[in-house]
């Protein structure tokens, strides 16, 4: 189930960049490399290289050729998100089961499926989430790998850490969700969201929280 992306020898300082272009792509995609230059500030030089690191890295595919403006100019050959080789997986625990979900890289979901608690001790719903995720890959994912694993959960959570500070429910407390799922599942990257300010990170909060670590970093080595 891991997602080994293959390397890329990438700069640290191109990160941002990669990521702007990345983030250009799904709003306006099937978008030519010309249009991402301008969408995000960058030369078309820039852009251009930035989409073969995505797209060496299978996030990103090439679509058809298509034809410059009122059929002028070069044909253009655009890009756009690659859904055939990654998935991403969210599990959202509530008090009385776990939602457990796929989509796809552009957000467009795949499978859900609510799991009814037997326990409420964290160790054994947070390796639920371990167990059936694999299972459900396997009837739903078409041969594609988890990239990313989301959780969620309510109460107090500090998502720097990827830790549930305190839950009312028993034993949920100072639990390790990150470290746990992210050793469980294989995936890349166990996300713990949404991401908090310093300020606010180890503040409870009444409503829905998460725990985070990076996403996806499509131009590191995996």
């Amino acid at each position: 189930m891991r997602a080994a992306l293959p390397p890329a020898a990438v700069p640290p300082r191109r990160t941002s960049s990669t990521g702007a272009v990345l983030g250009a792509i799904p709003d306006h995609g099937p978008v030519a490399r010309s249009t991402i230059a301008r969408l995000t500030g960058l030369s078309p030089a820039s852009a251009t290289g930035h989409c073969g690191v995505l797209i060496g890295r299978g996030l990103v595919r090439e679509g058809p050729e298509t034809a410059g403006p009122r059929g002028l100019g070069r044909p253009r050959i655009p890009v756009e998100i690659d859904t055939e080789r990654y998935l991403l997986a969210g599990a959202h625990v509530a008090v009385t089961h776990t939602t457990l979900a796929l989509m796809d890289l552009r957000g467009r979901p795949v499978a859900e499926e609510r799991l009814p608690h037997t326990s409420t001790e964290p160790a054994e719903v947070l390796g639920r989430v371990a167990g059936e995720l694999p299972r459900m890959l396997a009837a739903h994912g078409g041969g594609r790998t988890a990239l990313a694993l989301g959780f969620a959960t309510g109460h107090w959570v500090d998502p720097a850490a990827g830790v549930v500070v305190h839950h009312p429910q028993p034993g949920r407390r100072d639990v390790p969700a990150r470290e746990a799922l992210a050793g469980a599942t294989s995936c890349r990257r166990a996300r713990t969201c949404p991401p908090a300010t310093p300020a606010t990170s180890r503040r409870p909060s009444p409503t829905r929280n998460c725990a985070a670590a990076p996403g996806p970093d499509p131009s590191r080595k995996a």
